[in-house]
């Protein structure tokens, strides 16, 4: 059977196109006006999924943007808030994303107020992904120790660190087995790291804390990380935790993963946690994004910046390329977003699409092909026993 769009919405979703437009499609191409291809199931047309029509349908889709009348534009000036919450790298890696790629990187939902956002969601509810991690970690403790010898202390390098919920038992259980040599928090917002320096100080006392603000995404760890805390010193280990999906908040994660394994001398460990894939339909399910609060969370920056209910809309789909679960803002009308600080106008057209969140499903051959692209090798996976959650760990090759 051939693979087609199984109804109108599917394709608006996936070209930021209203449904009129795509009847119209198909009504030209059934009157011979139009080159889309198209199958018959049951006296009903659909559009089928193949290199020519994705073509053409992006072709369509830019004709209908070059010939609207700009009558409509709305002009949206970023407020001065924005320029408080990012620094001048960030907004320059911000404004070029948005141009070339149309894109808003969701780790810029964990600043300024995403931090309280993200810590309110966080303590109201008995948020399943932590549970998971905790009880993950716990079940991968005895692996660890395997890995070295009966003297062996450990740093815990704590990546996208948040208030440390998920690792505080694991913490808890080295301290008890005197392997908790120090710990070190690393998370892209300043304010979450005052969070878990008050959480972790009060817990630990007596545990060396460090606490470091890195966004590992853009530059290398090692400066930060390595050459502070091995100096050839077999005995203690840095351990690098990076779980609850962090690393998947970001499409390009190979990347984050260089900037890592930077940070690893050669007895060094990462351990990863992230969704895991059961079956096929389940590359549509994720379903924490789905409620009203983590919205909230999610969407308040792009509502910073103007693009709200008013301009926009909401999409969300798995795309089939890259593997990801993605969250679209669709253009209901033509903005031109204004960065009046830096002398730059991005104009958005109707139907345009911009992404702004990301999740990804791992699979054992994903974690195997990731870790090899890394210059990393897997030691072991362990998957959770009542849900499609994984936890791997990997050491330089």
């Amino acid at each position: 059977m051939l693979a087609y769009y199984k109804s109108r919405t599917e394709i608006t979703r996936e070209f930021g196109v209203s449904e009129g437009a795509v009847r119209n499609w198909i009504r030209k191409a059934i009157d011979g006006k139009l080159s889309l291809q198209l199958i018959e199931l049951n006296n009903t047309q659909y559009i089928l999924k193949n290199s020519h029509n994705f073509n053409l349908i992006h072709l369509l889709v830019a004709k209908g943007q070059k010939f609207r009348p700009n009558e409509s534009r709305l002009t949206v000036t970023v407020p001065d808030e924005v320029y408080n919450i990012l620094d001048e790298t960030q907004i320059h890696a911000l404004m070029a994303d948005l141009k070339a790629n149309k894109n808003i990187s969701f780790k810029f939902a964990y600043l300024g107020d995403g931090s309280k956002n993200w810590h309110t969601l966080m303590r109201q509810y008995d948020y399943g992904c932590n549970q998971k991690d905790a009880y993950l970690l716990k079940q991968s403790l005895n692996l660890i120790l395997d890995h070295y010898n009966d003297d062996t202390v450990f740093n815990i390098i704590d990546i996208g660190c948040g208030t440390a919920e998920p690792i505080f038992q694991f913490l808890t259980d080295l301290k008890s087995a005197g392997k908790l040599n120090s710990y070190t928090a690393l998370d892209i917002s300043e304010s979450i790291l005052k969070l878990n320096k008050e959480v972790i100080t009060a817990a630990f006392p007596t545990v060396p804390y460090d606490n470091i603000v890195a966004d590992f995404e853009t530059r290398s760890l090692q400066r930060k990380i390595f050459q502070n805390s091995y100096l050839g010193n077999t005995k203690t280990i840095n351990l690098a935790l990076c779980l609850g999906g962090t690393l998947y908040n970001y499409e390009d994660y190979i990347i984050s993963l260089y900037h890592i394994r930077d940070a690893l001398s050669p007895l060094d460990k990462l351990i990863i946690s992230n969704p895991f894939l059961g079956n096929d339909l389940d590359n549509y399910s994720f379903d924490n994004y789905l409620g009203s609060d983590f919205k909230k969370f999610i969407n308040w920056f792009p509502s910073l910046l103007g693009f709200n209910e008013e301009n926009c809309s909401e999409i969300q789909g798995y795309n089939e390329k890259t593997g990801f679960r993605e969250y679209h803002i669709v253009m209901n009308r033509d903005v031109e977003l204004c960065f009046e600080k830096y002398q730059t106008n991005i104009l958005f057209k109707k139907y345009d699409k911009i992404r702004f969140c990301l999740g990804r499903k791992d699979t054992f051959e994903h974690i195997q092909n990731t870790a090899k692209l890394a210059g990393l090798k897997s030691s072991w996976i362990i998957k959770h026993p009542s849900s499609n959650s994984v936890m791997y760990m990997l050491g330089k090759v």
